[in-house]
């Protein structure tokens, strides 16, 4: 994957990432298709190109230059400790359609709540002691 080419690409680290990813599942907001990495502590979200310098000066965020190659695994396989989390449609090829980028003002709101004190629900009945 190259960005600048058909999208950018959004960094940020895996923790952030995910309640990013919670935050963003639980609301109104759509997530695309995003790669992560354990080993790398980071997530890699695509946002349609053009638009990831609204993420600028955001807590969290790396916006890799125009050009920055990044090796994607295929659909639902592992590349170098890497997985895409919403795989892209097999059949379209490796990179997703522009339609199903995450908005870069969707990741901007969810990455910034997941820098507060922002806490995911519980997923399911919370017991006292």
């Amino acid at each position: 994957m190259t960005s600048g080419d058909l999208f950018d690409i959004v960094a940020t680290d895996f923790a952030t990432g995910r309640l990013a990813r919670i935050y963003m599942t639980t609301g109104e907001c759509d997530m695309g298709p995003h790669i992560a990495s354990a080993t790398h502590n980071a997530v890699w979200i695509p946002v349609p190109v053009g638009t990831a310098y609204r993420l600028a000066g955001v807590p969290g965020a790396t916006i890799p230059g125009s050009g920055w190659r990044m090796p994607a695994p295929p659909p639902d396989l592992y590349l170098a400790d890497r997985t895409w989390f919403l795989p892209p449609d097999a059949l379209a090829g490796a990179l997703p359609p522009e339609g199903a980028l995450t908005r870069a003002e969707d990741l901007r709101g969810a990455l910034e709540v997941a820098a507060s004190d922002w806490a995911p629900p519980p997923r399911g009945p919370v017991r006292s002691r």
